[in-house]
């Protein structure tokens, strides 16, 4: 980030906010993240099966499914003289660099003690779709983090840095599922039984008919229509299976 932009305050913010649970609901920690706006690319992939007929000038091409979502994107921190002053002026102190970077990876790199794995992460800036999620916010956990200190004071001490990552998709099951809206009961579907579920509602969701709820309780092998299992998946199959 140049002096010029910095004081005419064009330095764009990303706010990343970090759960502990796919459903983004416990746990929430928040960083506002300066970042370069020519850095951020967002990658959406269709994925399809090319089926050449032999004699013919073409082929017929197949979807096959989405990959998840990639999104990239560089996080700058800077704690030289300069912004010493700018904070004089402003008000706004930056974090020190070892402070900022341990903040940063506790957020995005660490392992949770709870849940054994990194954590969920949101990342949004204004009004800007970054992702293909319906609030428009990117829902990742992160890939891969690349830390750079571009600025080295005399003592050795790192004064700015410039933090790339790479981010992929990552959605809570609830939310997949409305992202992609199958509801025919034309074809299989999987669905994860949360605490207030139960069989009716969720048969009834895909087929729009109770009558199918001792059909898939039998193909789920299950002992009773009334007491599901949280955490558990079900499969429903297509009408007719």
């Amino acid at each position: 980030m140049s002096i010029l932009g910095t004081l005419l305050g064009s330095q764009a913010a990303m706010v990343l906010e970090s759960y502990t649970d796919a459903e983004r609901s416990a746990g929430k920690k928040e960083m506002k993240l300066p970042y370069k706006a020519e850095s951020l690319q967002v990658k959406l992939v269709n994925k399809f099966k090319s089926d050449d007929a032999i004699n013919t000038s073409s082929g017929t091409a197949s979807y096959e499914g989405g990959e998840s979502a990639r999104m990239t994107v560089t996080f700058q921190h800077d704690t030289t003289l300069y912004q010493d002053i700018i904070s004089f002026t402003t008000g706004k102190k930056e974090k020190p660099m070892k402070e900022w970077v341990q903040a940063l990876t506790d957020l995005m790199y660490a392992m949770e003690g709870t849940t054994h794995e990194p954590r969920y992460l949101l990342l949004k800036w204004g009004e800007m779709a970054m992702g293909d999620s319906k609030s428009g916010a990117f829902y990742g956990v992160l890939e891969e983090m690349d830390i750079t200190y571009n600025i080295v004071g005399l003592d050795g001490e790192p004064l700015a840095a410039e933090v790339t990552c790479t981010f992929v998709e990552s959605l809570a099951p609830k939310a997949l599922e409305k992202k992609e809206g199958k509801n025919s009961p034309d074809l299989t579907h999987t669905r994860v039984v949360y605490a207030s579920d139960n069989l009716a509602y969720k048969t009834w969701e895909i087929y729009k008919d109770p009558m199918y709820m001792i059909a898939v309780a039998r193909v789920n092998g299950l002992d009773s229509i009334r007491r599901l299992k949280t955490g558990s998946t079900l499969v429903f199959p297509p009408v007719g299976e």
